[in-house]
Formats: C-alpha cells, sequence, structure tokens
C-alpha cells in the first residue's frame, strides 16, 4: 500500500507546472458547469468581454495619466516617485475604481486627484478618504456640489442654498447649455423637471458623506421651514482635490 504524502500549501506554490494545470482544470470545470444550463455560454462570452474591457480601461487611463504627467513635469520627472510607497497605495486604489468607471468626466476626476499627489508628495490622509468618496458619488453629484461652492446663481442668504431653489438652478442652467448643442448627455438627461425627485435624493446622498450639511431655517412664524444647504468645508477641499483648474 502507497503511503500518502501530506499535502503542503508551499509544495503546490513552488510546484509551477502542478499550478498551471490546476488553473486549466478549473477553467474546464468553469466551463462545463457555464454549459449546463441555457445561456451558459453566452455568459462566458459575457464575462471574458467584460474582464477585457476593464482592463483596457484600466491600460487607457493609465496610458493618459503617464502622458499628463510627462508633458507637465517633463524632465522632472522620476519613476522613482512613481514607486513611492504613498503615491502607489492611492494610485491602487484608484485603478481598482477605474475598472468599473465608463464615464470620462470620473475618470478625469480620478486622473486628476493623482496628479495631485504626485505634485505635491503630500501625505494628508484625505486624499485616500476622496478617492473613495469620488467612487461613490456620480457626475451630478459632483456638479451640483461645484455649483454650490462657486457659482453665485446658487447663493441664498449668506452661503447657504435651498434645496428646491438649487435643483430649479441646475435645471435652468444647464437646461439652456443643452439646448445650445454640444452637451455632455449625462448631464442632459437631469435637466427636466421629471428628474427634480432624484436630484434632491441626491443632494442628499452628499450631506449623508459630509460634503454638503443642512441648515434650518425658521419662518415668519417661527417655525422650523425647508432646509437649506451649504457646501462643508471638506466638500469643498474635496472639490480642490478632484478638479483640476
Amino acid at each position: 500500500m502507497t503511503d500518502l504524502i501530506k499535502y503542503s500549501g508551499d509544495e503546490f506554490e513552488k510546484n509551477s507546472d502542478r499550478k498551471d494545470n490546476m488553473n486549466y482544470v478549473s477553467d474546464l470545470t468553469r466551463k462545463y458547469i457555464l454549459q449546463l444550463f441555457p445561456g451558459g455560454g453566452i455568459v462566458e462570452d459575457l464575462l471574458n468581454y467584460e474582464a477585457e474591457q476593464k482592463t483596457k480601461r484600466t491600460v487607457d487611463f493609465v496610458d493618459d495619466l503617464i502622458k499628463k504627467i510627462l508633458a507637465e513635469y517633463g524632465d522632472d520627472f522620476s519613476l522613482e516617485d512613481l514607486k513611492n510607497e504613498s503615491f502607489s497605495d492611492i494610485l491602487n486604489r484608484v485603478l481598482q475604481n477605474i475598472q468599473n468607471t465608463t464615464s470620462d468626466f470620473k475618470k478625469n476626476r480620478f486622473r486628476d486627484i493623482l496628479l495631485l499627489k504626485f505634485k505635491t508628495k503630500s501625505e494628508d490622509l484625505m486624499f485616500v478618504k476622496f478617492v473613495d468618496l469620488l467612487d461613490k458619488v456620480n457626475e451630478i453629484q459632483i456638479v451640483l456640489l461645484k455649483e454650490m461652492a462657486q457659482n453665485e446663481d446658487f447663493l441664498y442668504g449668506v452661503g447657504a442654498h435651498k434645496g428646491t431653489e438649487i435643483i430649479e438652478a441646475f435645471i435652468k442652467k444647464y437646461g439652456e447649455k443643452a439646448k445650445k448643442g454640444n452637451f455632455d448627455k449625462t448631464l442632459k438627461a437631469y435637466t427636466s423637471q421629471e428628474k427634480k425627485s432624484e436630484l434632491e435624493f441626491y443632494m442628499l446622498e452628499l450631506a449623508s458623506f459630509g460634503l454638503i450639511k443642512p441648515i434650518p431655517k425658521k419662518n415668519q412664524l417661527g417655525s422650523q421651514g425647508s432646509s437649506h444647504y451649504i457646501a462643508t468645508e471638506i466638500g469643498i477641499k474635496f472639490l480642490s482635490f478632484i478638479i483640476k483648474e
């Protein structure tokens, strides 16, 4: 009777041929299982296509980032700067998010926060927080926040904005831009009155992230009226990190 040899994970890792064979068997098994139900072959094709798209997004993003760095820093650029542990950590987080990002607007925002990190060599802990936040918010929310923080058309009182007025001003301003033609299709979709409830939801979500905050207002009778909103200091700092003017 042949003695059984105790399995060791280390032995498996060291034996590349065995590891490759196991990967091959795993792939065959996966394909077999997918073929057991109707549409399984299509699912397999879709999974492969999605993987290819994620890889392409990552490669395209990295190519664009390198071009921007070289264009801005030229002879001052050093590959060692990219190997910095702090920068590498942020870069890794960004690349994980880029794989699932189809918005060119958000890709540019991720690029800008990396360029700022590269330029300043800052150890500010908010870089990590802002990369994670940027993954959570959408293009509409970034524009809403920017308008609240920078555009005088949205001012109400001493820097505070009534929620309904912000939404109405947003629809009016970007609706006029949309009529002129060349305009971002995502923003254009939010220039109708039918989108008011979604815009209100986006504002409430911005508040939950701490980027804006509600300020209760008293009406003439002394009771609490509708909330007004103001961009927080962190909200304004977030914008400065993700938008390179």
